[in-house]
C-alpha cells in the first residue's frame, strides 16, 4: 500500500511542479503572453503529433492474445459511452458551449499516455505493461477523434448561424485537418506496414515528442489564473470527481461483470482512473473551447488522483480483482 502511494506521488507530483514553474515564471514576467500563445500552437501542431505518432508507430501488433482483443473492444466501447453519454447529459445543464466541451473532455479523457504504461508495469509487471501499451495504442487515437468531434460541436464560433449540415461538414473538416489525427493515421500506416524510419528521422521525432508534455505543462501553469476561476470552480470540481471516482467505478465493475481480472482489469482501471490528459488543454484552447476550465480540471484531477488511485488499488486488491 505504501509503495503504491509513493509510486502515485512520484507520478503526479512532478506534474504539479512543472505547472507551478510555468505559473511562477509567468507571474514574474519571465514568460510573455506571446511566448505562451506560440507554445500552445507549437505543442498542438508539432510536438504532440510527434508524441502520438511514436506511441502508435511503435505498437507491437504481433503481441495480441485472444483476451487482449476483447479488452480493447471493451475499452473502446466504454470510452464512447462515457464521452457521448456525458455530452448528452450535460448539454441541457451547461449552456455555455465552450465550457461544455471542456467539461466533457475533462471527464472522459485520461493521462494514459504519460502515466499508463509505467504505472501498469509497477503494479502488474511485464504483462500489465504489455496490456496497457496495447490499450494505449487504440484508446489514445479514439480520445483524439472524439475530442475533435466534441470540441468542434461545442466551438462557439461554429455555432453561430450554422445549419446541422454545415456543422457536420465543419466537424468532418476538423477531423481530416487535425494534426493529431493525421499523426495517428501516419503512425498506423507505419506500424502495420512494418516500415522502419531512418535513424535520423526516428531520433528527431523522439526529441520533439519528449518536449510535448513539459512544454504543455508550463503553458498550463502560465495560463492559469485564480481570478479566471470565477464561475468555473464548481464545474472543475464536478468533472474531477466524475473523472477519478464515478467513471472508474462504473467501468471497473462493468469489466468485472464481463469477466476481466488481473492485468486486464488493472489496465482498464489505469486507462479510466488516471487524471485528465494534459493534451486536453492544448486541444481545448486551440479549438476555441474553455482552456481555463480545462487547465483547472487537469490540475484538480491530478491532485485528486494522488488519493483516488491509491484508494482504488487498495479496494481492488482487497476484493481480489487484481
Amino acid at each position: 500500500m505504501l509503495s503504491d502511494l509513493i509510486f502515485v506521488l512520484n507520478g503526479v507530483v512532478p506534474i504539479f511542479i512543472v505547472v507551478f514553474i510555468g505559473y511562477f515564471l509567468k507571474r514574474k514576467g519571465f514568460l510573455t503572453d506571446e511566448f505562451v500563445r506560440v507554445a500552445d500552437k507549437l505543442v498542438f501542431k508539432l510536438l504532440l503529433p510527434c508524441f502520438l505518432f511514436t506511441k502508435v508507430a511503435d505498437m507491437d501488433k504481433d503481441s495480441f492474445y485472444a483476451q487482449d482483443v476483447t479488452v480493447v473492444l471493451f475499452a473502446l466501447a466504454a470510452v464512447l459511452a462515457v464521452s457521448f453519454g456525458t455530452l448528452l447529459i450535460c448539454t441541457p445543464l451547461i449552456r455555455d458551449s465552450a465550457k461544455r466541451g471542456a467539461f466533457v473532455q475533462g471527464v472522459y479523457r485520461s493521462n494514459t499516455a504519460i502515466l499508463g504504461v509505467p504505472f501498469a508495469e509497477n503494479l502488474f509487471g511485464a504483462d500489465g505493461a504489455r496490456v496497457a501499451a496495447i490499450l494505449l495504442a487504440f484508446v489514445v487515437p479514439l480520445y483524439n477523434v472524439i475530442a475533435v468531434i466534441i470540441l468542434s460541436v461545442c466551438d462557439p464560433k461554429k455555432n453561430e448561424g450554422q445549419s446541422v449540415g454545415q456543422k457536420a461538414k465543419a466537424v468532418a473538416r476538423d477531423i481530416v485537418k487535425n494534426p493529431l489525427i493525421l499523426s495517428i493515421a501516419i503512425g498506423l500506416v507505419v506500424c502495420f506496414s512494418g516500415a522502419e524510419l531512418p535513424k535520423i528521422a526516428d531520433k528527431t521525432i523522439a526529441y520533439l515528442a519528449g518536449a510535448s508534455t513539459p512544454l504543455a505543462l508550463i503553458a498550463i501553469g502560465a495560463n492559469f489564473s485564480f481570478s479566471d476561476m470565477k464561475g468555473r470552480a464548481g464545474l472543475a470540481v464536478t468533472a474531477s470527481v466524475l473523472k477519478t471516482v464515478c467513471v472508474p467505478a462504473c467501468v471497473i465493475f462493468a469489466a468485472n461483470l464481463c469477466g476481466f481480472h488481473g492485468a486486464h482489469l488493472g489496465a482498464l482501471f489505469i486507462v479510466f482512473g488516471t487524471p485528465a490528459a494534459v493534451s486536453s488543454y492544448i486541444m481545448a484552447k486551440n479549438m476555441h473551447n474553455d482552456g481555463v476550465l480545462t487547465a483547472s480540471i487537469v490540475v484538480a484531477t491530478t491532485l485528486l488522483a494522488s488519493v483516488t488511485l491509491t484508494g482504488w488499488i487498495f479496494l481492488l486488491r482487497t476484493l481480489g480483482w487484481i
